[in-house]
C-alpha cells in the first residue's frame, strides 16, 4: 500500500550519554538556530547565505534523580568517543505501533555541554528540563542526523517524584504547593576564523533561583517584607519519591532528593488572594556562593529528615 504521507516519527523515551542513559524523556525540541545573511542593492534581496548557526536541543524527563546524578549544576561535558549524546525519533508503523529494526532517526551530539535549565515539582509530579549546546570539533557537524538506525537500550519507567517538605533556615515552611528551581546557567560561545559554528564554550554565569509556592499566609510575617539572610542552618528542599504501585516512599527510605542552600537571601516575592481561594504566598531564594559549599548542593538517594 502506498501511503499518502511521509514517514511518521515519535519520541523515543531513552537518551544515551556515553555508557549511561536517561529514561522517561517526555519532550524533545530541536532549534536549528540559523542566522541568515541577506544582501540587497535594491528593493529585493540579491544574495542569501547562512551567516552563523547556534543549534540547541531541549529535553525534559521525570527521571529526576537519574538525570541529576549524571548532570547536576555544573552540567556535563559531551565529548566524542567518551560521552557522546544520542537521541532517537522512533518511526511509527501504519495501522500498528512502531517499526522494528533499523528504521529510526538518530540525532547525535559529538561535543558540547549538556546542562539543566529548570526543575519543577508540585503535589502530583516532578520533571527537569535540560539543554544541549553543541560545539564544532573541526570534523563532525555539531548535530548529526542519521536515518535508518536501530534503537539503543530498553527504556524503563521506574522513578517519580513530587514536592516534599521545605525548611527555611531550619524552620519548616508549611502548606507547600510547588517548587521551581531555575539553575540560571548562561553559556559563553566562541566563534573564530569565520567558522559557522562555535568552537569553544563554557559556563559563564550561574545564578540560580528557587521559587516556592505555599498556602501559608503568615510567611510575610515570618520573613518580613525585606526578607531574611540565609543563616548558618541550610535551607532544605526535598522531592519526595513515589512508591511504584503505591503512594509515597517513607521518609526514612533513602530514595528522595535533597537540595541544600548554604548562603544567600530569602524573601517574599508574591502574595495574592482571589474569591474564596486560600491566600497564597510565593517565596524566592537567591543562593550565593560562600567560597566553599556548592551554590546549590543537590543529593539523590536521601532520607527526609
Amino acid at each position: 500500500m502506498a501511503l499518502l504521507t511521509g514517514k511518521v516519527h515519535k519520541l523515543y523515551g531513552l537518551v544515551k550519554i556515553g555508557a549511561d542513559s536517561i529514561d522517561q524523556n517526555a519532550e524533545l525540541s530541536l532549534s536549528p538556530g540559523l542566522q541568515t545573511m541577506l544582501l540587497s542593492d535594491g528593493v529585493d534581496n540579491n544574495f542569501a547565505a547562512v551567516a552563523r548557526q547556534d543549534p540547541r536541543i531541549r529535553m525534559a524527563t521525570s527521571a529526576v534523580a537519574t538525570a541529576l546524578a549524571l548532570s547536576g549544576i555544573g552540567g556535563l561535558k559531551i565529548e566524542a568517543g567518551a560521552t557522546e549524546l544520542d537521541f532517537w525519533l522512533r518511526q511509527g508503523e501504519f495501522a500498528g505501533t512502531f517499526m522494528a529494526g533499523a528504521t529510526h532517526l538518530q540525532i547525535t551530539g559529538h561535543n558540547g555541554l549538556f546542562y539543566p535549565l529548570a526543575l519543577t515539582a508540585d503535589g502530583v509530579s516532578a520533571a527537569i528540563q535540560y539543554e544541549f549546546v553543541p560545539a564544532y570539533d573541526g570534523t563532525n557537524d555539531p548535530l548529526v542526523l542519521t536515518p535508518d538506525q536501530a534503537l539503543a537500550g530498553t527504556p524503563a519507567v521506574d522513578e517519580a517524584f513530587v514536592v516534599g517538605p521545605v525548611y527555611l533556615n531550619g524552620t519548616q515552611l508549611r502548606g507547600i504547593q510547588s517548587v521551581t528551581v531555575n539553575f540560571g546557567i548562561q553559556v559563553f560561545l566562541l566563534f573564530h576564523e569565520g567558522e559557522i559554528w562555535c568552537v569553544y564554550l563554557d559556563v559563564q554565569n550561574r545564578q540560580p533561583t528557587v521559587v516556592i509556592q505555599t498556602a501559608d499566609a503568615l510567611v510575610l510575617n515570618t520573613l518580613g517584607i525585606t526578607g531574611v539572610a540565609q543563616t548558618g542552618t541550610d535551607s532544605l528542599i526535598y522531592l519526595r519519591a513515589i512508591d511504584q504501585n503505591g503512594t509515597r516512599k517513607a521518609d526514612a527510605e533513602t530514595e528522595h532528593i535533597k537540595i541544600a542552600i548554604d548562603d544567600g537571601i530569602i524573601y517574599p516575592s508574591g502574595l495574592s488572594a482571589a474569591g474564596k481561594m486560600p491566600y497564597g504566598s510565593e517565596v524566592t531564594i537567591e543562593p550565593t556562593w560562600d567560597g566553599t559549599n556548592a551554590v546549590l548542593a543537590i543529593t539523590t538517594g536521601q532520607a527526609i529528615t
